[in-house]
């Protein structure tokens, strides 16, 4: 069995390899590497404690087990991936129901001249037999709106718990810079008449059902609509946020059929459930299940 390097004379050897992709190593302590990427990006640190620990258990596989640090790396090397600003900036929540619109899995592991970009990023909202509601994070830059790979960025920035809060700050700052409009929303025998929210403007259309993710947003709305018990909310597609401050229970039922018609009528649909805020929060997502009973059809509310 190959007698394997010690911790300092593995981290060397790590470094040698890292420096053939043109970036600025050093080694301030043994098993980790400050990576310097090129000028005006964060200068980042590579811990390399469990890529250790498996060589040590397998020394003669070293160049598999680095292999995919190597790659990551160079990732960030080869232009694959996008500035730090405008991953800091421009990333934002794109909601979907992979039920519905499922990923390309052809897209998700897209080749570019680095190889594999790796799956998509998205957060994990509602997981249903009904339906799977996500946010996608994308870049929305320049009116192109481009799905974002784990290959797209640094690979110790933004960590993958940043990924929320940072699309929500950017979101919450394009609300305060544009502008939001609420308009009444008719439906023909409903008791109380919902509110359709949008943008100023049609840039950010495909947006509107992202708003739900911005608590400041939605207390905001809250408030505007004079909801002191919270409000309910419906997304059937990317560009429709609709409330209501009637929370009673055949209010509820007739959002959730809108919803459900709405969702159903959409080329990108989100969400056939109501959900429910206070406080900006969100509380809990309702499902509406129509049943057939002789001579009439009944709704019936399960909550969750």
């Amino acid at each position: 069995m190959k007698q394997p390097l010690n911790e300092a004379d593995f981290t060397a050897l790590v470094a040698d390899k890292l420096t053939t992709l043109d970036v600025v190593v050093s080694s301030p302590e043994k098993l980790a590497l400050k990576v310097q990427y090129g000028e005006n990006e964060p200068l980042l640190t590579l811990r390399l404690d469990s890529a250790y620990e498996e060589y040590v258990a397998e020394p003669e596989k070293v160049d598999v087990i680095l292999l995919p640090l190597i790659t990551e790396v160079g990732w960030t090397v080869n232009g694959n991936r996008f500035t730090f600003s405008d991953i800091n900036e421009q990333t934002l929540p794109l909601m979907r129901d992979l039920k519905r619109t499922p990923f390309d899995t052809n897209q998700e592991v897209s080749e570019s001249s680095g190889g594999s970009k790796g799956p998509f990023i998205y957060q994990e909202l509602v997981n249903r037999p009904e339906e799977r509601v996500v946010a996608q994070f994308v870049l929305a830059k320049n009116e192109l709106v481009l799905p974002l790979h784990t290959g797209d960025m640094l690979r110790s920035y933004p960590e993958p718990s940043q990924f929320s809060s940072l699309a929500v700050q950017n979101l919450r700052r394009i609300v305060q810079e544009i502008g939001l409009t609420l308009s009444e929303y008719p439906v023909e025998n409903f008791g109380a008449t919902p509110w359709l929210v949008g943008f100023r403007g049609g840039r950010y259309r495909q947006f509107v059902a992202s708003m739900i993710t911005v608590p400041e947003v939605m207390s905001t709305l809250e408030k505007t609509i004079n909801s002191s018990d919270g409000l309910v909310a419906i997304l059937p597609s990317r560009d429709k946020l609709i409330i209501s401050s009637n929370l009673d229970e055949v209010a509820v039922c007739e959002m959730g059929l809108l919803a459900k018609y709405l969702k159903d009528e959409s080329d990108e649909p989100v969400s056939g459930f109501v959900w429910h805020f206070k406080d900006g929060s969100l509380r809990r997502v309702q499902t509406i299940e129509l049943s057939e009973q002789p001579d009439e059809e009944t709704s019936e509310l399960s909550d969750s």
